[in-house]
């Protein structure tokens, strides 16, 4: 998508939410509904006229969304949705795996009763919402399921470690539902991984969660080799390779 096939994101904002709240609210939202597709230029003059909003402040929306993943600033300062690579992907989903395996066994013995109900009624929402192919009602229920798995873990350093990944997790879910390279029943697995929680095992809930996540990995990399993702070069924002990784 190029510069000038940018779409329409709704018009003037107004509230009294700060401006640049709304704009990184609504510019978050186009993103993880793949209305911006990765690499696509995001013009701050453009924006700033349809929003009816200062540069400023869509400069602050746009800082936040690069500091949280979701867009990059080129080496002239233009902005453009993040393209995530193939080690990206790898290197996303291993720390996934590491970070929500020890975030479930946690969970195991410190997971509150209320918090397993509701991660119960958001599987069966999950459920109906595939059945009905509301694939943006799946992501997101599956996106707070996950949240409650870690705030569970009751340890607020993993919760912060984790948003790091959660832009891209959230768009690459929508990505693996909507193009079908997600194999296996990844709803039923969830809830494997919710009955090993209430369950108090520890290391059956550990092991479930990698497991997902290297489900959820494979289901990424059948989009590069399909093409949908395309190749980059690019590195996610705030990673550094180390010498050696290619």
């Amino acid at each position: 998508m190029s510069a000038d096939e940018f779409p329409e994101l709704g018009g003037p904002l107004a509230s009294p939410v700060s401006l640049a709240q709304h704009a990184y609210e609504r510019i978050q939202r186009v993103i993880l509904e793949n209305r911006l597709p990765p690499g696509t230029p995001v013009a701050e003059p453009r924006l700033a006229q349809e929003f009816a909003i200062s540069r400023t402040a869509l400069r602050e929306a746009l800082v936040r969304l690069e500091a949280e993943g979701y867009v990059v600033r080129g080496k002239a300062g233009r902005w453009r949705v993040f393209r995530m690579s193939r080690q990206d992907a790898i290197d996303i989903y291993e720390c996934r795996g590491s970070l929500e395996g020890l975030a479930a066994a946690l969970a195991a013995s410190r997971a509150k009763a209320p918090d397993l109900d509701r991660a119960r009624q958001l599987l069966k929402g999950c459920r109906e919402s595939l059945d009905q192919g509301a694939l943006d009602r799946v992501v997101s229920c599956s996106a707070e399921f996950h949240d409650i798995v870690f705030a569970s873990a009751a340890n607020a350093k993993l919760l912060s470690l984790m948003t790091v990944l959660q832009p891209q997790l959230r768009l690459n879910r929508w990505l693996m539902l909507h193009h079908g390279t997600r194999d296996g029943d990844y709803i039923a697995e969830n809830g494997n991984l919710l009955d090993a929680i209430a369950a108090h095992q520890a290391q059956r809930a550990e092991e479930l969660a990698k497991f997902g996540a290297q489900q959820d990995l494979k289901a990424v990399l059948c989009l590069f080799d399909a093409g949908i993702l395309p190749e980059t070069d690019e590195s996610l924002p705030g990673l550094t390779r180390l010498p050696g990784r290619s």
